[in-house]
């Protein structure tokens, strides 16, 4: 039941006219942080970045499971990385179910503070583009506005694909998307394509159902890995990130 202009909601016995269940609900606006795109290349150039990827790649590398971490930001723009986990071949499974190789649980971590976070996982598998599941681009209906997919190669080196939102998308609406995305990559046989060509059919899905993504790269040099060049030039390009924040 829709209401006209001007009319009155309640009847006579002061008794909601639509129902129980209003059809009008206005979104309360998030609390946001800007991390700018400056102080989001500090976070993946700092010493417990890169030690996270190195120990989280080189664990699905050795062992063909998924294996995980989030960067929490918090309000005054510091950052924590909790520890890392270990799902399965296919996926991180559900809180709970993984494995913590390293460091703390995040409700050890976290709790009570007010924070952000950067879902980072690495998948299985090497020399092939690196690209979300559906189910990846889901996660972007949560607390998480943006996510990076990992990957880590036979030399060693570990390509990261950052994902977003180009613009708001509704929670109820994200899930179409995500499926039209795996749909568009399953009509363009993919796996039968080379690296590059099938990573520019994964950009190219991407931004045909909303999102956006950003390809950086870590070389293994002397012991360490460091961020390439290209890849921050690609990181200010990005522009500032604007992050929800929960509690």
């Amino acid at each position: 039941m829709s209401p006209e202009v001007g009319e009155n909601f309640f009847d006579e016995d002061g008794e909601n006219k639509l129902g129980d269940e209003p059809e009008f609900r206005v979104e309360q606006p998030r609390e946001k942080i800007e991390l700018s795109n400056k102080e989001f290349l500090d976070v993946l150039c700092s010493e417990r970045f890169l030690g996270v990827i190195n120990k989280a790649g080189r664990t699905t590398k050795r062992s063909g499971h998924e294996t995980g971490f989030g960067v929490f930001v918090l309000e005054d723009k510091s950052f924590l990385i909790p520890g890392i986990k270990e799902g399965s071949n296919t996926s991180m499974g559900r809180n709970g179910e993984e494995k913590i190789i390293e460091g703390k649980s995040i409700a050890e971590e976290v709790a009570y503070k007010k924070c952000s976070e950067i879902g980072f996982h690495f998948h299985p598998g090497e020399g092939e583009a690196v690209m979300p599941s559906s189910s990846d681009l889901n996660a972007l209906c949560g607390s998480e506005s943006l996510f990076g997919v990992c990957q880590i190669e036979k030399d060693s080196a570990i390509n990261i694909l950052l994902v977003r939102a180009k613009n708001y998308i509704h929670p109820s609406e994200i899930s179409e998307n995500a499926n039209s995305y795996a749909e568009e990559l399953d009509e363009s046989g993919i796996g039968d394509l080379s690296p590059k060509r099938g990573q520019g059919v994964v950009f190219k899905a991407l931004d045909n159902n909303g999102f956006e993504a950003f390809l950086i790269s870590f070389l293994y040099k002397k012991g360490k890995y460091e961020l390439t060049d290209e890849s921050k030039e690609t990181i200010s390009k990005m522009g500032d990130l604007k992050l929800d924040l929960s509690k």
